[in-house]
């Protein structure tokens, strides 16, 4: 019998690098090329038809082309495993949780409403701020203006309310880039 009813398209709609909601989005196949975790920014990798890497410094400002998004599957080398708690299959690796493995299948959202990890809040305006991936540290904060430094990637624009290490929702657009 059915004791919870939902109207999102997951059951967490807030897990970092699930995809907000049904609008217009564009997601592309790639295989990882370094470790990426979900939700975070990527360029292309060394193979810029078929792979990915996490944006690192020394990128391109104009480098960035999507949110690694999460995804249930097994990853190439990994094993499927039973999770005692609740009997559900988890993803077990050798690599950090809540990422995905070199030589893995991955989805990069490059446009759409996509929950990222916000790490510090400078500006909290819905519509107005925007999300700011700093290379060196691995971290995004809002702030009003678009990135600009060799340093920084900017994300897109902050659709919920951000608050320092709570997820947030923002909305990317590198459609047909």
């Amino acid at each position: 019998m059915q004791k919870d009813f939902s109207y999102s398209l997951n059951s967490n709609p807030f897990l970092i690098g699930n995809v907000l909601d049904g609008s217009l989005a564009q997601v592309d196949s790639y295989i990882a090329e370094t470790v990426i975790p979900f939700g975070a920014p990527v360029i292309l990798g060394t193979d810029g038809v078929r792979q990915v890497r996490l944006a690192t410094v020394g990128a391109a400002v104009t480098s960035f082309i999507g949110i690694a998004l999460r995804q249930n599957q097994l990853p190439s080398g990994g094993v499927l495993a039973i999770n005692n708690t609740g009997e559900q299959p988890v993803i077990m690796s050798t690599g950090p949780l809540d990422s995905y493995p070199i030589g893995s299948p991955i989805a990069i959202a490059r446009t759409g409403r996509v929950i990222v990890l916000v790490t510090t809040v400078t500006q909290a305006i819905v519509g107005t701020t925007r999300a700011v991936y700093t290379m060196a540290t691995g971290l995004i904060t809002t702030q009003t203006a678009v990135a600009t430094t060799g340093a920084q990637l900017d994300l897109g624009f902050v659709l919920t309310v951000p608050v320092a290490g709570q997820p947030c929702a923002i909305q990317i657009n590198k459609l047909l880039q």
